[in-house]
């Protein structure tokens, strides 16, 4: 009777260790990417997160699309799913582009440039992770034009309001970090 409770016992331990090693090897969690914000409800912010495995790769669905998770953090602190017509919206100004081969970097397009006042040469936001003090990082680098490189952290929707309600689009500030030296950048963009 011991012999057969120790087989169980041993059994048991060795299928922990199977399903421990097993999940170290496929550990994948969220980082940010970016956030969103506006200045209606401007407690209520829009995080972007990207899923990374431990070598810090992008992961994505069978389609290849990059696994994001895009919440309501709301004063910064309490996380809610998106309705359906804020995703479509996000949507309609993001295109997502394909993984690149080493699934560290991705290209994210600014869409509706068009209505804007810009120099931007293509609007497109390169994602790149990296591992930074044994802790995965993403950098989300945009061209502003003439040598110009930014590390965006923020996409800020300024709306025209009347009586506190929505009417339209006013601006859209790209804020971040100046690539080289660090210095805040807050990049302006008018509605044509």
């Amino acid at each position: 009777m011991k012999s057969s409770l120790l087989r169980i016992n041993v059994y048991q331990i060795f299928c922990l260790i199977i399903i421990v090693f097993c999940m170290s090897n496929s550990y994948a969690a969220f980082f940010p990417a970016f956030h969103l914000e506006k200045n209606f409800h401007p407690e209520n912010t829009v995080q972007v997160d990207m899923e990374l495995n431990k070598r810090c790769e992008i992961q994505s669905h069978i389609d290849g699309q990059p696994i994001l998770e895009i919440y309501w953090l709301n004063n910064g602190r309490h996380k809610e799913s998106l309705s359906d017509f804020a995703m479509n919206e996000i949507h309609a100004r993001l295109k997502l582009h394909a993984l690149s081969s080493d699934k560290r970097g991705l290209k994210i397009q600014l869409k509706n440039l068009n209505e804007l006042n810009h120099n931007l040469p293509d609007g497109i936001i390169e994602i790149e992770t990296l591992l930074s003090e044994k802790r995965c990082k993403i950098n989300a680098r945009l061209d502003l034009g003439e040598g110009h490189l930014m590390f965006l952290e923020t996409i800020y929707s300024e709306l025209n309001l009347f009586l506190n309600v929505p009417t339209g689009l006013h601006a859209v500030v790209l804020k971040g970090k100046n690539v080289i030296d660090g210095k805040t950048i807050n990049y302006r963009m008018n509605v044509k």
